[in-house]
């Protein structure tokens, strides 16, 4: 699990989400978000609104291209609002890392 900080005082929308996943098996991957911290909250399940579900083929290690997990609808952030998020793979190796802070391009990819 990890928190979005939106550091901005406008609005982000998320529409997609790119992850990476080892190359090879096959993976049942869910989405789940939550307003507010993710801290504390892993076990709680009530707590989470699934953002949708996707059976993704690991192409690659660790490096670029991601892969696509899709959702339904749009997650929007108010801006100074934090958002928790949980990526569940059941199979395989999924890496993540760290977050950054901020925006790191023009077209909003984190």
């Amino acid at each position: 699990s990890f928190d979005l900080v939106n550091n901005q005082a406008d609005e982000i929308t998320i529409v997609n989400w790119e992850l990476p996943f080892s190359a090879g098996p096959e993976y049942e991957v869910r989405l789940f978000y939550k307003n507010g911290t993710a801290d504390g909250f892993l076990e709680d399940m009530g707590a989470w609104t699934q953002l949708g579900s996707a059976t993704v083929v690991g192409t690659t290690n660790m490096g670029a291209p991601f892969e696509s997990v899709p959702f339904e609808g749009n997650v929007v952030v108010a801006g100074g609002a934090t958002i928790g998020i949980v990526v569940h793979a059941t199979r395989g190796k999924m890496f993540v890392s760290t977050m950054p802070e901020t925006v790191l391009s023009g077209d909003g990819r984190l």
